[in-house]
């Protein structure tokens, strides 16, 4: 419809004076106006001209696409722009708030809450980190007892000369034994830690529970008598 109503009431007298006018198209709708003004002029069947009508086209098609591009990219700005404005003005008002005249808008209550608050948050995460703790050195101790139950295997074969190639040795074995023994007294010391922090915070330890406490105390007997019955790393490797 628009290229008719331009066939129609465009006027050949003053064609070539208003294309002269013309500017540089600065929006979409410029863009579409002028494209239409070229094909308002191919008259003829002469494939020239329409050949220059397709890269009219091509043009018009690439600097629509940009300036859509550059729509969308202006209209995201102004977005930003305004969600910064807002922060910004949220800022100011918290800052308003505290009054320096008359009743506070935070009372003694408030405090109170939010910094017991704090401290049970503080308090759940130091007993998670116990309850991880004590149940690390579980795990150890039950790693440190089948390792021991291996290496007197791989001692009774070795004297018979009736070890498999691919088991660990003994003295391989007791050295893991060594390694185990000194993460076991590590985690230990971090639950002493622990404990200590934790009482520091509730002021005693009745929620931790005397089974755990019973644990540590086993897991130290336990080391402690396998250190004795263990021969140190060093004497076992020592040159004759």
């Amino acid at each position: 419809m628009a290229i008719k109503y331009l066939k129609r009431n465009f006027r050949p007298a003053s064609q070539s004076a208003e294309i002269n006018k013309l500017q540089i198209p600065a929006n979409k709708v410029e863009i579409e106006y002028q494209e239409l003004i070229a094909y308002a002029n191919l008259l003829t069947n002469d494939p020239v001209p329409w050949g220059l009508k397709q890269i009219i086209s091509n043009i018009a098609i690439g600097a629509f696409r940009a300036l859509t591009d550059v729509e969308a990219k202006e209209h995201c700005i102004q977005n930003l722009q305004s969600q910064l404005e807002e922060i910004k003005s949220k800022k100011t008002l918290n800052r308003s708030r505290i009054p320096t005249q008359g009743k506070p808008w935070i009372d003694r209550e408030d405090i109170e809450k939010f910094f017991e608050f704090q401290t049970t948050e503080a308090q759940e995460a130091a007993k998670q980190k116990y309850h991880n703790a004590t149940k690390l050195i579980v795990a150890r101790k039950e790693r440190l007892a089948e390792c021991t139950r291996k290496r007197k295997d791989a001692e009774r074969l070795e004297v018979g000369g009736k070890l498999p190639k691919q088991y660990k040795t003994g003295v391989k074995l007791l050295r893991k034994e060594g390694c185990l023994m000194e993460q076991i007294l590590e985690a230990e010391q971090r639950v002493r830690k622990l404990k200590k922090h934790i009482e520091e915070l509730t002021g005693n330890m009745n929620t931790i529970g005397e089974e755990q406490t019973e644990e540590e105390s086993e897991s130290s007997e336990y080391c402690n008598r396998a250190r004795v019955g263990i021969t140190p790393v060093s004497m076992v490797l020592r040159p004759l």
